[in-house]
């Protein structure tokens, strides 16, 4: 079975969202669930889904791990038991008796009042990408941005931004890990080829269900780990950072003195990038870095047109070359010919069957000039051909003498 993660949101403004961890602990769904005591109104909830999206669970006689139900019907049924709204990737929810309108259309929209610390206004972004990767993201969040070169990528610092999270990332800048942080709550985000998202957050409550101590199978919280929780984020960073020691970069999400600058150091990015986050230095500040502006209109005009241009300049290099291929086999034919003509045609013209052509050619060409000195019509005809018979017999005779004189002269 291919099982995959899922994260979703469940809102409540009756503040009972921390009720989803109770629901799904009895329907008995693998699920992690990120909570925050100061903010009941909502927590995220991650489960594993199969093709069909349909939610892991645990078989009635806890031994197995199962297809449950689809994740439709699981985001209706934690909103019907919270009173909110629930919103997953795949699906969404909304209880009858929730009150409208305390969600947008979109569960994730969220319309709660949210403290500055929660938003994060620093970014460290590590991706395996070029400058023209850079420019995409600093054209994402419409301001300008710094970088250098890393690694076998660039290390991008962004100040004052946008949660990067609720950007349209890049296809140029993925696989990319991403660590924000503000006054609170600091976070990354691993970020795949195909554009999926594992977020990990240092400073929230966490809980996994279902509750299985006695569990006799032994498998449910290696599932949890390596499907849905930090096991899976590991395997995620170690893929973009092969170099790193899988058990530092484990300590760095979940141990003593986990955070964000011992998961910098872990995976082996500079303390510098450290120091960004925490408002020690200022991007400008730090060494070998390159400022990078979003891609204007008038800028992405000047690169359209230098593409095209390079596309002219190959296509008239790619003519360029196949007309001198059209010379060089048109000086090969003409050297074929003159070497025919030289070993094969003279030597045959100057052999026994020149002279001999030669004499045919006087006879016929005598009797041609007799037949012409009657006159009338036919006398005309057999007047230009003798000429003609007279004079190819006489470049005849003189082939065939040729060689004679050429070895009288030696």
């Amino acid at each position: 079975m291919n099982w995959r993660r899922s994260t979703g949101i469940v809102i409540s403004k009756t503040g009972q969202a921390v009720r989803a961890a109770g629901f799904l602990d009895g329907a008995q769904v693998l699920a992690r669930i990120e909570s925050d005591p100061e903010a009941p109104d909502s927590v995220l909830v991650t489960v594993a889904v199969d093709e069909a999206d349909r939610v892991a669970i645990l078989s009635e006689d806890g031994r197995r791990i199962v297809p449950g139900p689809a994740v439709a019907d699981l985001a209706q049924a934690i909103a019907d038991d919270v009173h909110g709204e629930v919103g997953f990737a795949e699906a969404a929810g909304r209880a009858e008796d929730s009150e409208q309108g305390a969600a947008g259309p979109d569960p994730f929209d969220q319309h709660l009042d949210v403290d500055a610390a929660y938003a994060p206004d620093r970014a460290v972004i590590f991706a395996r990408t070029g400058a023209a990767g850079v420019i995409d993201l600093a054209t994402a969040v419409d301001q300008r941005v710094y970088t250098r070169e890393h690694l076998d990528g660039q290390l991008v610092f962004v100040a004052d931004g946008p949660a990067l999270t609720a950007v349209e990332w890049p296809g140029a800048l993925r696989p990319a890990l991403v660590i924000e942080q503000g006054a609170a709550f600091p976070a990354l985000t691993a970020v795949t080829v195909d554009g999926s998202a594992h977020v990990h957050t240092w400073d929230v409550q966490v809980t996994e269900v279902p509750d299985v101590s006695g569990d006799a199978l032994g498998g449910v919280r290696a599932f949890l780990d390596t499907v849905i929780g930090t096991g899976a984020l590991v395997g995620r960073l170690m893929r973009l950072f092969p170099a790193a020691e899988p058990l530092g970069v484990r300590t760095a999400l979940d141990g003593v003195d986990a955070g964000p600058a011992r998961l910098l150091a872990a995976l082996g990015l500079p303390a510098d990038a450290a120091a960004f986050l925490v408002h020690d230095r200022a991007a400008g500040e730090l060494e070998q870095v390159t400022p990078v502006d979003p891609d204007t209109l008038v800028e992405s005009l000047r690169r359209a047109m230098s593409g095209a241009s390079v596309t002219m300049t190959e296509t008239a290099e790619a003519m360029r070359q196949r007309a001198e291929a059209m010379r060089l086999r048109a000086e090969t034919v003409f050297d074929a010919a003159e070497t025919f003509t030289e070993e094969v045609v003279l030597p045959a013209r100057q052999s026994w069957l020149t002279p001999s052509l030669a004499v045919a050619e006087a006879v016929l060409g005598a009797l041609a000039i007799r037949r012409a000195r009657r006159g009338g019509a036919l006398g005309v005809i057999s007047g230009v051909l003798g000429a003609v018979l007279l004079t190819d017999a006489t470049v005849n005779l003189a082939i065939a003498a040729s060689p004679l004189l050429r070895r009288g002269r030696d």
